[in-house]
């Protein structure tokens, strides 16, 4: 996995749902400085998926999902599909190679507190 080097120092892995077709991973940071600070963070979740063009699944309903809870919610972008409510009529493969720089430049300057990581099967 691409990720696996670059997330397992950072994260605390839990699995919390999968089905045959779709595995669903939440990838919690573990830490923090331990301060109690006197402003209310907003949480932000990273979330890594295709990027649907319907809206209905990948990067677009985790930003709604997030967007209706006031959650902040960066991404990076895995693979871009042409789909609609009736089926998915083509897909472009992000490289690998470039996936991984989408990971680490949100990394570099961001504080994520959780990792949404959604892998067709």
């Amino acid at each position: 996995m691409a990720f696996s080097g670059v997330l397992s120092s950072h994260f605390s892995f839990y699995k919390l749902s999968s089905s045959r077709y779709r595995t669903r991973t939440f990838v919690a940071i573990q830490g923090g400085d331990g301060s109690n600070d006197s402003k209310m963070k907003i949480p932000h979740v990273l979330t890594v998926a295709g990027s649907d063009s319907g809206a209905g699944a990948g990067i677009q309903a985790d930003l709604k999902a997030c967007a209706a809870r006031g959650v902040y919610c960066s991404t990076v972008i895995t693979a871009v599909t042409a789909q609609n409510t009736v089926g998915v009529q083509g897909v472009n493969i992000v490289p690998e190679d470039f996936v991984a720089v989408q990971l680490k430049s949100v990394l570099s300057d961001m504080q994520v507190d959780v990792v949404s990581l959604i892998t067709d099967c």
